[in-house]
């Protein structure tokens, strides 16, 4: 079993030191998705609170998918935050922490 799949059934998984050319690559993969992310989360964490339209843009870059009614407070952290997907109304209080291994759908009415 490979570590994409060892991720996705949600089993316990090492993110390094991997010896097939095949996890090697997902490993590579994942780091460049974990730095992106971090990036991602301190220019949302460190945006002006009234500046909604960046704050928007940034939870776009940064989340699977993301609804126009979405609203995060200061203090967001996650994984990847490519594995999480957050549809058109969603509201998260201060400090919202995903450690997203594996996808999270959140649908609300």
């Amino acid at each position: 079993m490979n570590l994409e799949e060892r991720i996705k059934k949600g089993m316990i998984f090492y993110e390094t030191e991997h010896k097939s050319i095949e996890n090697k690559e997902i490993e590579e993969r994942l780091d460049k998705e974990r730095r992106h992310c971090k990036e991602k989360m301190f220019d949302y964490n460190h945006c002006r609170p009234d500046d909604q339209k960046t704050r928007q843009r940034i939870l776009k870059e940064l989340l699977g998918s993301c609804g126009e009614h979405v609203f995060i407070e200061d203090g967001l952290h996650m994984s990847y935050g490519s594995h999480v997907f957050l549809e058109e109304y969603f509201y998260a209080n201060f400090n919202l922490t995903r450690i997203n291994r594996k996808s999270y759908f959140y649908f609300l009415p």
